[in-house]
C-alpha cells in the first residue's frame, strides 16, 4: 500500500541539514536551523532557500485546537443557547460563555463496546440531552462505532436508531464470517497480496474484515471526509484515541496518545497536529515531502482497535493478575486487561456456532509473506503454507502446519513489526531543547511514562490505545478543550461479577482529575453510577462514571416500574462478565437479537435510571462555569 513505504533514498534526504523544534515553557515557540533561528510563525525556512523565500509548514504547531475544531465548537455553542435554558427549567437564554463543556467518552470492549456505545447514543438523543453534548470520544469497540456512526451517509439527519438498528443486523453473523472465503480462495485480495509482494499488516488486514462486513457500502472512504457532519456545529466533535507505541517495548513502558479527529492528527506530547488527510505521508523536517494516499477509514479502524498488536510481555497469567489487581500491566487492546498465553492459543480453534461465542480467527499464519518463486523452487514450508491460504478444504491444520503456525505465533508476539501499523512519521528529524521544562511534568503519565523522543524514527508504530488506558480520559482532559463534565462509559470487563470498576483510574496521576474512590471487591457492591469530582479545585471537570453492570435492570423493566412477568424477568437475567464463556466477551463478535437487544437495553436502563442526577450536575456546572466567568 502507498502509506506504508518510505525508500531509503528519501530516508537520507536533506540528512546535512539539522533541524531542531524547541519547546520553551512548554509551549512550540521557535525553529532552529543550525545557528540560525526563526520566530515561531508556522513557516519553516530551508538553509538552502533564498533570503526571501519561505515554505509554509503543514504541520500545526502549538497546543492550542486546530482551526476546525475552534470553528465546529464554536458554532455548537450557538446551537446549544438557544434551548439550553429550556433543558435546566428556565425560559432564559444562557449566553454562550456560560454553556458547560460536557463530553462523552466510551471505553474498548470489541463488540460489546461498540453496541453499547451505540445504545449510549440512541438514549441521549431520546433524553434530549445529546444536542448539549460537545466532545465524543472512544477507542477500540467504541471509536468503531463512532467510525460507523459518522461515515452515515444521512446523519446526522436521522435518528442514531437507524445506525443502531444496521449494527445489530451486521453482527447477527459473524463479522469475520467471509474470513475463510478470502483467505483460502485464489485471486482474492489477500493471496493477491502476498503473491504481489505488497507490504501489509494484520491491523490494516484486520481492518478491512471489520470494515467491509460492518460498513460495507463506505469502508474505504476516510475520516477527513466526515468534516462536512461536523463543520457546522451539529453533532457532537468526534475524537478517536490511538497510540504510539514500540516495536518491541510494552506499552506501559512506552506509550505517546495520538488523537484523530476528522479535521487533524495529533500528538500532545509534541503539541504537533497533521492535517487528517495527510496522515500517513512523508515528511521531512517539518515538510511534506510526499504526499501518501489518504488512510481509508477502514484502516482507521483497525489501528484505534486491533487484538493483534499485544505482545508476549503484555500478556499476563490471570491468576497472577488477580492476585494483584491493580497492577499497570494488566491491560490489554481489547478490554484493558491482559489474556494468559494459553487462552490465547486456545481460541484459534474455537469452534464457531451460535451456543458459544465466535472468537476472533487466527490470521497470524497470513503475515508469513509466499513468494510464487520459492513455492515453484520447491520450498516445502512455503507451499504448505500456500496451499493452506489457498485450500477450500479442512480448516484444521495437520500436526506439521501447526507446528509452522505455533512458531511463527511465537515470533510475532515477540514484536509488532508485522501487526501493527506502521506509518511514516511527521516528527521526523525534528528534536526538542532538552533545556525545555519536562513533558512528563506538564502533560503527566497520560501521554509518555518513558519520557524518550521518536525525531529519529521515519516511520512510527500505532497501535489501540487500550494497551495504555481502556478509556480516552485524555483526549478530553487536554486543558484547551476544557471540558466540565464528563459523562465516562466503561464497558471494561472486570473479569468477574463484582470486578473493580476503577481499575482503569489507578493510573490518573498529574492531570486535573477527581479522586478515585477505593473499592474492595470482598465488601463493596458495583453501583451503576458513580460521581467523581474535586471540592476543593473548581477547575478539575466532574466524571459521571457509568459501569456495565446488571443489577436493578433485573428487578425493573423502566425507571420505577417492576417487571411483572416471567417472560420480562428472563430477558432481563443474563451475566455479562461471569467467565470467559459469556458471550459478551470482548473476543466474540457476533450477537443473537436477543443478545444485542439485553445488551442495548440495560444500557439505556442505566442511563434513564440516572436521568435526575445527570441533570443535576449539569446545573452544578453550569453555575461554575457562570463562577468562574466573572
Amino acid at each position: 500500500m502507498p502509506w506504508r513505504t518510505v525508500s531509503a533514498e528519501k530516508q537520507k534526504r536533506h540528512k546535512q541539514e539539522k533541524t531542531e523544534l524547541l519547546l520553551m515553557k512548554g509551549k512550540l515557540v521557535i525553529w532552529k536551523l543550525k545557528s540560525s533561528r526563526l520566530s515561531y510563525n508556522d513557516v519553516f525556512k530551508w538553509p538552502f532557500a533564498s533570503k526571501d523565500r519561505s515554505i509554509p509548514s503543514p504541520l500545526r504547531l502549538g497546543e492550542d485546537l486546530c482551526d476546525g475544531e475552534v470553528l465546529a465548537t464554536r458554532q455548537r455553542k450557538i446551537h446549544m443557547a438557544r434551548t439550553f435554558g429550556n433543558y435546566l427549567g428556565n425560559n432564559e437564554q444562557i449566553s454562550v460563555d456560560k454553556i458547560p463543556n460536557i463530553a462523552v467518552i466510551g471505553s474498548g470492549g470489541g463488540v460489546r463496546a461498540m453496541t453499547a456505545m451505540s445504545s449510549v447514543f440512541c438514549t441521549l438523543h431520546d433524553e434530549e440531552l445529546l444536542q448539549y453534548i460537545m466532545y465524543v470520544a472512544g477507542l477500540s469497540g467504541s471509536s468503531w462505532y463512532l467510525t460507523t456512526l459518522y461515515s452515515h451517509k444521512d446523519w446526522p439527519k436521522i435518528h442514531p436508531k437507524i445506525v443502531h438498528e444496521e449494527i445489530k443486523e451486521r453482527v447477527l453473523n459473524d463479522l469475520f464470517n467471509k474470513l475463510n472465503e478470502i483467505l483460502k480462495v485464489p485471486g482474492t485480495w489477500l493471496s493477491n497480496l502476498i503473491l504481489e509482494h505488497k507490504p501489509y499488516n494484520l491491523t490494516q488486514l484486520f481492518g478491512l474484515f471489520l470494515g467491509s462486513n460492518l460498513i460495507p457500502d463506505r469502508y474505504t472512504t476516510s475520516w477527513s471526509n466526515q468534516r462536512d457532519k461536523v463543520k457546522d456545529g451539529r453533532v457532537p466533535f468526534p475524537l478517536l484515541a490511538c497510540i504510539h507505541a514500540k516495536s518491541d517495548t510494552p506499552a506501559k513502558d512506552y506509550h505517546e496518545w495520538v488523537e484523530i479527529s476528522p479535521f487533524e492528527v495529533g500528538i500532545p506530547k509534541y503539541g504537533i497536529g497533521v492535517d487528517a488527510s495527510l496522515f500517513g505521508s512523508e515528511f521531512d523536517r517539518g515538510q511534506l515531502v510526499e504526499r501518501m494516499q489518504e488512510l481509508p477509514l477502514y484502516y482507521i479502524n483497525g489501528i484505534c482497535g486491533s487484538a493483534f498488536t499485544i505482545l508476549n510481555d503484555e500478556m499476563e497469567p490471570l491468576d497472577k493478575v488477580e492476585e494483584n489487581p491493580k497492577e499497570e500491566h494488566e491491560y490489554d487492546v481489547v478490554d484493558g486487561k491482559c489474556i494468559s498465553q494459553r487462552e490465547h492459543e486456545k481460541s484459534d480453534l474455537e469452534a464457531e456456532n451460535t451456543n458459544n461465542p465466535v472468537i476472533v480467527p487466527d490470521i497470524v499464519l497470513c503475515e508469513r509473506e509466499i513468494s510464487e518463486e520459492n513455492v515453484k523452487e520447491g520450498d516445502k514450508d512455503e507451499a504448505e503454507v500456500l496451499n493452506v491460504v489457498q485450500s477450500e478444504e479442512d480448516p484444521v491444520f495437520d500436526d506439521r502446519l501447526q507446528r509452522i503456525q505455533h512458531d511463527l505465533k511465537r515470533a510475532f508476539l515477540n514484536t509488532r513489526d508485522l501487526r501493527a501499523a506502521w506509518l511514516n512519521s511527521p516528527l521526523r528529524n525534528l528534536s526538542f531543547d532538552e533545556r525545555s521544562p519536562s513533558l512528563k511534568d506538564r502533560l503527566g503519565r497520560f501521554f509518555s511514562r518513558v519520557f524518550e523522543k521518536a525525531e529519529r524514527d521515519p516511520q512510527l508504530c500505532f497501535v489501540d490505545a487500550g494497551f495504555a488506558f481502556n478509556s480516552p480520559y485524555p483526549l478530553v482532559l487536554r486543558a484547551p478543550r476544557s471540558v466540565d463534565l464528563i459523562l465516562s462509559f466503561d464497558f471494561t470487563d472486570r473479569n468477574g461479577v463484582n470486578g473493580d470498576p476503577f481499575k482503569n483510574g489507578q493510573d490518573l496521576h498529574k492531570v486535573k482529575f477527581p479522586p478515585v474512590p477505593e473499592f474492595d471487591p470482598h465488601t463493596d457492591v458495583v453501583r451503576e453510577l458513580y460521581i467523581l469530582e474535586d471540592e476543593h479545585d473548581p477547575l478539575c471537570p466532574v466524571i459521571m462514571h457509568f459501569v456495565l453492570v446488571n443489577r436493578d435492570f433485573k428487578q425493573f423493566r423502566s425507571p420505577g416500574i417492576k417487571r411483572q412477568t416471567s417472560e420480562e424477568a428472563a430477558f432481563a437475567n443474563f451475566d455479562l462478565f461471569k467467565d470467559k464463556s459469556c458471550i459478551y466477551n470482548s473476543q466474540n463478535f457476533q450477537y443473537t437479537n436477543e443478545q444485542f437487544e439485553r445488551l442495548s437495553e440495560l444500557v439505556r436502563f442505566n442511563i434513564q435510571n440516572n436521568r435526575e442526577r445527570i441533570k443535576e450536575q449539569i446545573q452544578k456546572v453550569t453555575e461554575r462555569r457562570a463562577a468562574n466567568k466573572t
